[in-house]
């Protein structure tokens, strides 16, 4: 039960990564009705820093672009630094390269590793000249938002400012990141205006402390105690043959030694089993392999652990002897 619940929580957590979760979009403060640049160089070396994964820079433009043989099928088009291609997980090539959205390219009939040439719109009637060859690489944006499915990006080296920052952090570094961010993103003084890609959004939860706030976690307490207790009856009932060692001199040391070597054998057969069976369930009931292993494993090592504490203690209470026992009858 508890590795399926980790690999719900698992996949929830993935889910929301693949969303955009932490990420973070970072744009320039507004001062005087003016909102300030980000300096793109600073932006794309955040992804050299520890505990973030990718980062690159964004500049706008006014005007969007098509396909030189499909004039009519205009998109929106971005400049982007090089650092989009480890953000967004891209292999990257040594000719000129033009990251097409998964909207774009299925609009448009485009496939990875094509050649194709762009055609700027300067105005809804002017068009620039066709590009030199571009190798298309196609991408899953929604990481940056889904505003973005349907555009065109094209890398390249940007000037000293841009548009937005978009940073992708590591979730155990989330927050310090967030809060070192505007400073270093900052203009001219002015810090930069850092939001999380899914602020007020449907994934609100905090999945760390929910995997350690997870009930089914202690389940192995249950279990230990609940085998312990089976251990306890079964002594109860034979009390009479632990009377008959202590009547005939068996100190406590080595009745303790006896009963633990019994549960021993016990203990090995009934945890191969237990895991075997366990992990049998977990994958039953939609856990993965990995966390079936894990959990399933944590639980049985555990429990033995727990009930061989109970045994160890039931071995060593003191016991009456023989005539002790007909008197209790």
């Amino acid at each position: 039960m508890d590795a399926s619940t980790v690999t719900q929580l698992a996949e929830r957590e993935a889910e929301w990564v693949r969303a955009g979760g932490t990420v973070y979009v970072a744009v320039g403060a507004v001062k005087d009705g003016v909102t300030q640049p980000i300096p793109a160089g600073k932006c794309e070396r955040l992804a050299t820093f520890d505990g973030i994964d990718g980062a690159f820079a964004m500049e706008r433009t006014d005007h969007g672009v098509s396909l030189s043989y499909v004039l009519g099928g205009r998109a929106s088009f971005y400049r982007v630094s090089p650092g989009v291609f480890g953000f967004l997980d891209i292999p990257q090539v040594p000719s000129p390269t033009v990251i097409a959205t998964a909207a774009f390219a299925e609009r448009t009939g485009i496939a990875t590793s094509d050649q194709v040439r762009l055609v700027e719109w300067l105005s809804p009637s002017t068009a620039s000249l066709p590009s030199s060859p571009l190798t298309v690489r196609i991408a899953d944006t929604s990481a940056i938002g889904d505003e973005y499915d349907g555009a065109v990006l094209v890398p390249n080296a940007l000037a000293e400012d841009a548009d937005l920052c978009f940073v992708r952090t590591a979730a155990t570094t989330f927050a310090s990141v967030g809060a070192f961010l505007p400073q270093y993103l900052s203009h001219d003084g002015d810090p930069a205006i850092v939001s999380s890609r899914l602020f007020a959004s449907e994934y609100d939860e905090d999945y760390s402390t929910a995997f350690l706030e997870r009930l089914t976690r202690w389940m192995w307490i249950g279990g230990g105690l609940f085998i312990g207790f089976i251990w306890m009856l079964l002594q109860w009932f034979r009390r009479s043959h632990v009377a008959i060692y202590s009547t005939f001199g068996m100190g406590v040391s080595s009745r303790a030694i006896l009963q633990f070597s019994e549960w021993a054998r016990i203990a090995l057969v009934g945890a191969a089993a237990g895991w075997a069976l366990g992990i049998t369930i977990a994958l039953a009931s939609g856990a993965r392999v990995d966390q079936a292993l894990a959990q399933v494993s944590y639980h049985a090592a555990l429990t033995t652990l727990l009930s061989s504490l109970v045994v160890a203690v039931v071995g060593f209470r003191p016991a009456g002897s023989l005539l002790d026992d007909l008197k209790d009858r």
